[in-house]
């Protein structure tokens, strides 16, 4: 994909500059070349054409040639910034006309055209000058003297002079005088002929109190075009000095009588795409209502969006505070004063409003709509059919459901990822408003990690909301950031201003959530309270389930709602809807939920993810496709919060069957040591239980143990789970159990019992019909085999569950299978192919977030390229593997270790020991996609 890091100048000498350094074009018909390519970029240009501009009509012979090969030179120049593309009909420089200075400069000077035809002379000067500012110099330098530049070169030159004086008509509007008096004197004697230049001269002489200059510049005007070309000036020129005459050319309206908007008392920090958001809908749309969660920043959004509209609204920028009045009757006389409108008596304040506005291009601003909404529909509705140039901006914890109304939801500030860099912590949004207000009340504060670390913390706590970023900051005063974050837990108490002037709902956070909250009905209230035993988000059918007694209708409705009144967001992912609650909104809402309600809730939440954990598992029974179970990441946070409620409550029957559940849920995170705590202590509370469910989970455990080359315990585990099977008389708990105990006895070395386990297992599979599980015994009898050195056992076992695994769609077993004939690859010396299966094994454990045979696919790719040669590249592969295998707490099967000492030993005796550590230490900071591209791009 190309990059937008390059631009290209012609305003001047052409040039092309990436990042800030200018791009070595080669010489004048190379550079004029690029010239005409750019003319109409996008656009293939003809060969001849070319060939005829480049040398004015006298090609030499093999002109063609030599232009082929200056196309070949700039594409290297150009690199991947910009592409000249060759066809039949021509050659074709594909770059966005943006990149070109003169494509932007008339996109500029159009919008300032358009801004002044409006009457937006504030506007439409920003836009001017801006266009103004990128040129240089003549267009195309030397090269613009003949042929197709020559005439755009003109071109472009009368529309800049147009927009000089255009920017200048913008100047003049907005009071300018003297300091355009010298730009004006040298423009009538450069144009001596152009009338306009003459009456802007008048004009700005007038402006600057020299009424007598100004009589005198229309004289000088008429005698020149009486004496050259025998002409009077226009009428419009005589005008204007009978009006310099009587002291009657109309006085300009200051932009501070436009406006009523309050000063801002502190800085404005961030929120540049938001504002670029609104000031674009301002555009389309006439009525655009901020929404979001109370404290989220959308009255200073708003203020912050109107101040910067001002140059687009001549009619005025007007701001109606609507957060004191509580009649809605009282809305259209808010704002009648906010318009500077009086009541007559006998007229209707409506009527008095709509002639105010009725020509005015207007923007009013509505704020704090929440509490009237069905009034300040009424009023914006009323406001914008009197006014049909005006703009109406709301702000609102939801929609006013007026007509025509845009919902614009405003968002919590930026918040760092958490495995940002220092820096780009420290300039994000959240945190530099907190440093900021921080330092308002401490000055001396550093920005060293520590303390951007300590703001980062806080400002993800708090959600991103700038209202308690604002409150936690001003408690620096007293308290070091550490502390501040420690008392978060109890932020309603904790977050309070000690600013007396501040707006009473926004002096502290308890006030403006419970704001919200009594704005809502019953109804919603019991829902939101209801929502907030939910952890890491929910579904609409955890909410039917868990809060609306299984009602879909009624719960999709009263979530809607929530949404509306922006105290539930609501994210579109790939696999559907999800919603959630900001932590101060969901602290808010548990705190409004009775002690008996919150137990009710949090009794059928548990039961929900128990149900939903073992309808997963369920599904992976059919065909071992492990999907299900890692569609279940998303709700980690919910099954944490199950378990913990089981275990409160001495739900020991609850909790075995949650982990005998999650078990491989926990393999395939690579969670292994936190998954086996939990089992173990599942099994401890449940020791007397015989039943299929204790067998399973204490084949889970048995499993786990063993990713942690814990070989005891994985077969004393094992061995318990065959026992209990055997005593339960099912056959195919009983070879489950078996295979488990296979594995383990197999890691201590009993290869005998592993493989007579195995085939036991496997026999009782085939007879039962599960396919899937026969993949998986033939896969673990091929991991054995590989142990032994019995590659042809290997590759045989391994394709046929292979086979079996692609049939049922079961990632996971392709991808061990694939790595264990990639293994064999290696034995047999063919590192390419080995390489291509660990590649399509590490794509389908990604898909799994299988983070365990990802890793031992990396190690793999690591012996691959040492095989082949590539010692760099295997080195940096192996530091990869080894920081996946530490995140993840796992260690490698006895294969996999020996393959890992060859392949370090091999590497180290290429390389070196200083050149092995450093190329070691450089891949453990490789993303597995990083990893994979070391060997797929060499």
């Amino acid at each position: 994909m190309r990059a937008a890091s390059i631009e290209f100048r012609v305003l001047g000498p052409v040039e092309a500059a990436r990042q800030g350094e200018s791009v070595a074009l080669g010489g004048p018909r190379q550079r004029a070349l690029l010239a005409l390519l750019l003319l109409e970029p996008g656009r293939p240009v003809p060969a001849d054409r070319l060939v005829e501009e480049l040398w004015h009509g006298q090609a030499p012979p093999g002109a063609a040639g030599t232009l082929h090969s200056y196309v070949s030179r700039l594409r290297k120049a150009l690199g991947d910034d910009a592409t000249i593309a060759s066809s039949e009909s021509g050659y074709n420089l594909d770059v966005p006309p943006d990149q070109v200075d003169a494509r932007r400069f008339e996109r500029l000077i159009d919008d300032g055209r358009q801004a002044l035809a409006r009457g937006a002379a504030e506007r439409a000067r920003e836009r001017l000058s801006s266009g103004l500012a990128l040129w240089r110099g003549r267009p195309f330098g030397e090269l613009g003297d003949e042929g197709a530049l020559r005439l755009e070169a003109e071109r472009l030159e009368e529309v800049r002079l147009k927009a000089v004086h255009d920017r200048i008509e913008a100047e003049l509007q907005l009071g300018g005088g003297e300091r355009l008096v010298e730009e004006l004197e040298v423009l009538v004697k450069e144009h001596p002929y152009r009338e306009d230049f003459w009456r802007q001269l008048m004009l700005a002489l007038y402006r600057a109190h020299r009424q007598a200059d100004a009589l005198d510049a229309y004289r000088r005007a008429r005698e020149l075009l009486d004496a050259e070309l025998g002409l009077e000036p226009t009428g419009e020129l005589r005008d204007l000095e009978r009006a310099i005459l009587r002291q009657e050319v109309p006085p300009v309206q200051r932009a501070e009588d436009r406006h009523n908007l309050p000063a801002p008392v502190s800085s404005f920090v961030g929120r540049e795409a938001e504002l670029e958001s609104i000031e674009r809908l301002l555009r389309e749309v006439r009525l655009l209502t901020l929404t979001g969660v109370g404290g989220g920043g959308k009255t200073r959004l708003a203020l912050e969006a109107a101040r910067r509209a001002l140059p687009d609204f001549p009619g005025g920028v007007f701001f109606v505070d609507l957060s004191v009045v509580t009649d809605p009757g009282l809305v259209a006389p808010r704002v009648a004063a906010s318009l500077g409108v009086r009541e007559e008596v006998d007229r209707e304040l409506a009527g008095l409003i709509a002639a105010r506005l009725r020509d005015a291009e207007a923007l009013i601003v509505l704020d704090n709509c929440e509490h009237l909404r069905e009034a300040s529909a009424r009023s914006a509705d009323d406001l914008l059919a009197a006014a049909p140039w005006a703009r109406v901006l709301a702000t609102s914890r939801e929609p006013l459901g007026a007509p025509g109304e845009t919902n614009y939801p405003v968002p919590p500030l930026g918040l760092p990822a958490g495995d940002a860099a220092a820096d780009e912590v420290r300039s994000g949004e959240a945190v530099r408003l907190f440093l900021e207000r921080v330092r308002a009340v401490r000055p001396r504060l550093g920005s060293d990690a520590k303390a951007v670390a300590a703001a980062a913390r806080i400002c993800v706590d708090l959600d991103g909301l700038p209202l308690a970023i604002e409150l936690a900051a001003a408690r620096a005063k007293a308290l070091s950031l550490d502390e501040i974050a420690a008392r978060l837990d109890d932020r309603f108490r904790f977050l309070v201003s000690w600013r007396r002037l501040s707006a009473a709902r926004h002096r502290t956070l308890l006030e403006t959530m419970d704001w919200s909250y009594e704005l809502l009905s019953a109804e919603e209230q019991a829902l939101l309270s209801g929502l907030s035993v939910f952890a890491g988000g929910f579904t609409l059918d955890a909410v039917a389930a868990v809060c609306a007694s299984g009602d879909d209708v009624a719960a999709l409705e009263a979530l809607e709602r929530l949404v509306d009144a922006s105290l539930v967001v609501a994210e579109e992912r790939d696999d559907g809807m999800r919603f959630r609650l900001l932590e101060t909104v969901r602290q808010h809402a548990f705190q409004r939920c009775s002690d008996a309600a919150a137990a009710d809730v949090a009794v059928r939440h548990s039961e929900y993810y128990l149900e939903l954990a073992e309808r997963a598992i369920a599904e992976v029974e059919v065909d071992g496709n492990l999907t299900s179970l890692a569609l279940l990441g998303c709700e980690d946070a919910n099954l944490r919060a199950a378990l913990g409620q089981f275990e409160r409550t001495n739900g020991t029957e609850a909790v075995l069957r949650m982990c005998a559940a999650l078990w491989r849920y926990w393999w395939l995170r690579g969670e292994i040591a936190e998954g086996r705590r939990l089992i173990g202590a599942a099994l401890a509370a449940s020791a007397e239980a015989v039943a299929p469910i204790r067998v399973e989970a204490l084949r889970g455990a048995s499993t786990l143990a063993l990713r942690q080359a814990d070989y005891e315990s994985a077969t004393a585990l094992a061995r318990e789970s065959v026992a209990l099977a055997q005593r339960l008389d099912d056959p195919h708990v009983t070879s489950r159990a078996r295979m488990a105990l296979a594995n383990a006895v197999g890691s201590l070395g009993d290869y005998e019992e592993a493989d007579r386990l195995y085939r036991e297992s496997a026999a009782g599979f085939r007879e039962a019909g599960r396919g899937w599980e026969l993949a998986n015994a033939l896969l673990n009898m091929s991991d054995l085999a590989l142990h032994l050195g019995d590659i042809e056992s290997v590759e045989q076992l391994a394709n046929e569950s292979l086979a079996l695994c692609r049939a049922s769609g079961d990632d996971a077993g392709i991808a061990v299978n694939l790595g264990n004939l990639a293994f064999a690859s290696l034995e047999r010396g063919d590192p390419a192919r080995a390489r291509d299966l660990l590649v399509e094994g590490v794509e389908r454990s990604k898909r799994l977030d299988f983070r365990e045979w990802v890793a031992t696919m990396v190690e793999g790719l690591a012996a691959a390229a040492a095989a082949s040669g590539a010692a760099t590249d295997a080195a940096r592969l192996l530091g990869a593997s080894a920081r996946l295998q530490e995140e993840i707490g796992t260690s490698f099967g006895t294969y996999e270790a020996r393959l890992h000492e060859r392949t370090v030993k091999a590497v180290r005796e290429i390389l070196g020991e200083e050149s092995f550590a450093a190329e070691w230490t450089a891949g453990r900071e490789l993303s597995v996609e990083d990893a994979v591209a070391l060997v797929t791009t060499t």
